[in-house]
C-alpha cells in the first residue's frame, strides 16, 4: 500500500514520468497530431502486410536460388 500511495506523487515530481496517455491526448488534440497518428497507423498496416508476404518474397529473391546455378 505504501508504494501505491507514493507512486502518483513520484510521477508528478519526476519529469521523465510524464504520462504517455496525457501526451497522446495532447498530440491527438492538434491537427498535426491527428495526421501523424493516422499516418503512423497506415505505415504499420503496410508493414504488417509486408511481413505477412515476406516469406514468399524472400523465396523469390533468396541467394539460395542463385547458388544452384553456380
Amino acid at each position: 500500500m505504501v508504494a501505491m500511495k507514493t507512486s502518483p506523487h513520484f510521477a508528478k515530481n519526476d519529469p521523465s514520468h510524464i504520462s504517455v496517455r496525457q501526451s497522446m491526448k495532447k498530440l491527438l488534440a492538434s491537427e498535426d497530431g491527428k495526421k501523424f497518428f493516422f499516418f503512423f497507423v497506415h505505415i504499420r498496416l503496410i508493414f504488417e502486410n509486408v511481413l505477412k508476404h515476406n516469406k514468399t518474397y524472400i523465396n523469390l529473391v533468396s541467394p539460395r536460388s542463385h547458388r544452384t546455378r553456380e
